[in-house]
């Protein structure tokens, strides 16, 4: 008896488990509790609109597309759009993971376009789904070259 019990209980905990996984990841209900989420990103495509003067100026725009992977498996993509201010440029850019969306915005600074390494922090300003109640930051590490960009995101309920 005593050993049915410790069987059906063990049952009950490994259930209990899995469904709160599950909630914590499910699109239909909003996360829970903050998290970080680490990825890597692919660039897939991007169009650079340079107006005059040649090279990065005022009115310039990127507009530019990302592949996100776990692993070397995709499991979404970004798509971005940045317009050169100044010295820097200003990126809004929508993330779609099977969870759901996450909007992003911030400033990128202009070496970006030439290729070079950099650390961009965004905001996270809100989401879709799983995320619609979220806010946070991102940060993405350029690394330049064939080096991989790796994307965190920091997300709180």
């Amino acid at each position: 008896m005593r050993r049915r019990f410790l069987v059906c209980a063990g049952f009950v905990v490994l259930a209990s488990a899995q469904i709160a996984a599950a909630r914590a990841i499910s699109p239909d209900r909003p996360i829970d509790r903050a998290m970080t989420l680490t990825f890597r990103m692919k660039a897939t495509g991007s169009y650079f609109n340079d107006v005059n003067p040649s090279g990065p100026s005022l009115g310039d725009t990127l507009a530019s597309q990302n592949e996100i992977l776990k692993n070397g498996t995709q499991v979404g993509h970004v798509g971005s759009t940045c317009a050169v201010t100044g010295k820097q440029a200003v990126c809004t850019a929508v993330a779609w993971l099977p969870q759901g969306q996450l909007a992003l915005v911030g400033q990128l600074p202009l070496r970006v376009f030439s290729g070079s390494a950099a650390t961009i922090h965004l905001a996270v300003t809100g989401g879709t789904r799983a995320f619609r109640r979220v806010r946070g930051d991102a940060t993405i590490v350029i690394q330049g070259g064939s080096k991989p960009t790796t994307l965190t995101l920091r997300l709180s309920p």
